[in-house]
């Protein structure tokens, strides 16, 4: 079942119609750029609200209880048929204000060398280094979902490893 939430298209007919049923008085609408809300995987009473684009920067520059204000909205805008519970914590990524990152994102060419995601092992028999992050990902690669997947699993190999299983 796909639980996830589309909210709106690129037209400007679409972003007019969205303004006015949030009856959103922001001049930056950073709305616009949000493409829907997905389920965290494994804590139902999260979400990941997916926003790209111009809308990114703009997040970063709001406040949280905008944020927290403007997604509740959207939320019960499209979202009918249940009362959706105030938001009581937002954790967002600044991927444009870190100078670490900037915004940036990496890729893989094809083919794809499955070797590497395998750890790189220590004398002592122990996982030295792991590789997690979109372009690890074998089939969401240069994607934020990609990127999470590939994080996951990775921990899972350190999890088994401590475990002794691995």
């Amino acid at each position: 079942m796909d639980r996830r939430i589309i909210l709106c298209g690129n037209s400007q007919k679409e972003k007019t119609l969205l303004k006015r049923k949030l009856g959103h008085t922001m001049e930056k609408e950073w709305y616009h750029d949000l493409t829907g809300f997905d389920i965290f995987p494994f804590h139902r009473n999260c979400l990941v609200a997916w926003v790209g684009g111009h809308g990114a920067l703009l997040t970063e520059k709001l406040d949280c209880q905008t944020l927290k204000s403007d997604c509740h909205n959207l939320l019960q805008r499209f979202y009918l048929k249940r009362h959706i519970p105030p938001i009581e914590t937002i954790h967002r990524t600044k991927w444009h204000s870190n100078s670490l990152i900037k915004g940036a994102y990496s890729y893989r060419t094809a083919p794809f060398d499955m070797c590497l995601q395998d750890p790189i092992w220590s004398k002592e028999d122990k996982p030295l280094l792991l590789f997690a992050g979109e372009a690890y990902s074998y089939s969401h690669y240069a994607t934020a979902h990609g990127a999470y997947e590939s994080g996951r699993d990775q921990a899972s190999k350190l999890v088994k490893w401590r475990k002794g299983i691995l």
